[in-house]
C-alpha cells in the first residue's frame, strides 16, 4: 500500500509543478451550457471513486453534487445548480446522457481529463454470412425402437 500512496502522491507534484514561475493555471476541461461556459479541474482518482461508490438513490446525488462542486472553476457550481433548480438544464445530464447527449456533465469531465474525450464507435464491420443450417438451440431427438 506504501508504495501505490507514493507514487499517488508523486503523481499530484508532478501535475502541481508544470506550471512556471507566474505562470496561470489553466483548467484541464472546459464546456458550455446554455450559452454559459464552464470550466473544471481534473478530479483526483480518490475524488472518483468516491462519486462511483456512492452511485444511486440521495447519496448518489449528493456526490454527485459534491463532485461537481470540488471540479468546477469560479462560480460555475453555483450557476449550474442555478440552471437545474431552474428547470433550464434536466437533472440527469449531471450524470448520465439521454437521446441527444452520449454522456452527462461528471461523464465530460472524467472522459476528458482522462484522456479518453471521444466515445467508442458504435460502428461494426459486417459480420460474414453463415454458410450452414441455422442452429435452434436443440438437440435432435433419436427414437429408438424395441
Amino acid at each position: 500500500m506504501a508504495f501505490e500512496f507514493k507514487v499517488a502522491a508523486q503523481s499530484q507534484v508532478d501535475d502541481e509543478t508544470q506550471l512556471e514561475d507566474g505562470e496561470e493555471p489553466k483548467p484541464a476541461v472546459e464546456f458550455d451550457i446554455l450559452g454559459q461556459h464552464f470550466a473544471a479541474d481534473k478530479p483526483t482518482p480518490g475524488r472518483i471513486n468516491v462519486l462511483f461508490s456512492a452511485r444511486g438513490g440521495v447519496e448518489g446525488t449528493r456526490e454527485v453534487w459534491n463532485f461537481l462542486r470540488d471540479v468546477l472553476w469560479d462560480d460555475g457550481y453555483d450557476r449550474l445548480r442555478a440552471l437545474v433548480a431552474n428547470g433550464e438544464f434536466p437533472p440527469m445530464l449531471l450524470f448520465g446522457g439521454d437521446e441527444l447527449n452520449d454522456e452527462g456533465v461528471v461523464d465530460h469531465i472524467i472522459s476528458a481529463t482522462a484522456g479518453r474525450p471521444t466515445q467508442p464507435s458504435n460502428d461494426s464491420s459486417p459480420s460474414p454470412k453463415s454458410t450452414g443450417s441455422r442452429s435452434t438451440g436443440r438437440s435432435r431427438s433419436v427414437t429408438s425402437t424395441p
